[in-house]
């Protein structure tokens, strides 16, 4: 079994982009603002970039069982 599949390899459709870590370092949504975040990490409704959050949260869940089964 091979361990390590190149990029072109993997079972990805035309929905997906690459970019690099200078731009998703760039993304004004990942700025650390102390007087916008809460002390915890709980998501709720109230908060301002709720929204922003379960997007994040949804996408790292999608990303690890695409990559689950891209390994299985």
């Amino acid at each position: 079994m091979r361990k390590f599949f190149p990029v072109e390899e993997l079972a990805r459709d035309q929905r997906f982009e690459q970019i690099t870590m200078r731009q998703a370092q760039a993304d004004p949504r990942t700025v650390l603002n102390a007087e916008s975040r809460n002390k915890t990490n709980r998501l709720t409704p109230d908060r301002a970039d709720a929204s922003d959050r379960a997007r994040g949260l949804m996408h790292g869940i999608f990303v690890g069982e695409i990559q689950a089964l891209e390994g299985a």
